[in-house]
């Protein structure tokens, strides 16, 4: 997946209680599907792989010129506190 997305599979996030949660796959029927959360927009690749991006119309945009639907799905990293600012900074080494 192209910038601004990045591979939240495989991650741990914090939820609310302080328990690290990783992220897995996504399930078969949300592959090539977005949904957004608070800021955030996730997408499913072929691969099941879960990627996220602060919420754009042009990351909506990229999504759709790639063949991407709307659909419901979990997105993670998409409630306060549980380190999506920390992800972006390791991912691109802000």
């Amino acid at each position: 997946m192209d910038k601004p997305f990045v591979k939240a599979t495989g991650r741990y996030e914090r939820p609310q209680y302080g328990q690290k949660q990783k992220v897995g796959k996504c399930l078969e029927d949300q592959v090539k599907k977005y949904d957004s959360n608070n800021d955030i927009i996730a997408c499913a690749d072929e691969r099941r792989d879960i990627y996220i991006a602060k919420y754009s119309e042009e990351a909506i945009e990229l999504l759709q010129k790639k063949g991407y639907t709307h659909g419901s799905m979990w997105v993670p990293f998409s409630n306060e506190g549980w380190g999506y600012e920390k992800v972006i900074a390791r991912t691109y080494k802000l």
